[in-house]
């Protein structure tokens, strides 16, 4: 019996520690670089721009959206807070997001900004 017990039990700690290396990978693996192909449009109504949680990031909020969207590094890459909200406030937007699941924002919350358009002007790209 003793024997059996140690069997079942090594399978187990196999088993966790495949599971916990394998969360581990999808969670901190990097972000793809933006493309055509990787990318999914959101459109709608810029009611707020704003300093985020990140050093340097900037979040977008659009009218009736729980979604948050951000532009990595956007403050560190010469954009202003100020300036976008002067720019998208009150705007109609069509943003391109990253495709990126990770098991830390399973239902994929926060979307990493690729590319910004309004009013057919371009405002903010990574291509």
């Amino acid at each position: 019996m003793a024997a059996r017990q140690l069997k079942i039990r090594k399978v187990v700690y196999v088993l966790l520690t495949f599971l916990f290396l394998t969360f581990g990978f999808l969670s901190f693996r990097p972000l793809p670089n933006a493309s055509a192909d990787n990318c999914i449009s959101y459109s709608g109504i810029v009611t707020d721009v704003l300093k985020g949680d990140g050093e340097a990031d900037i979040v977008v909020k659009l009218k009736d959206c729980k979604n948050y969207y951000y532009i990595n590094r956007g403050i560190d890459n010469g954009h202003s807070v100020e300036a976008l909200k002067e720019k998208l406030i009150g705007q109609d937007v069509e943003l391109l997001t990253i495709s990126h699941w990770t098991p830390l924002d399973p239902l994929s919350k926060i979307r990493h900004i690729a590319e910004i358009r309004s009013v057919g002007a371009l405002v903010y790209t990574e291509f």
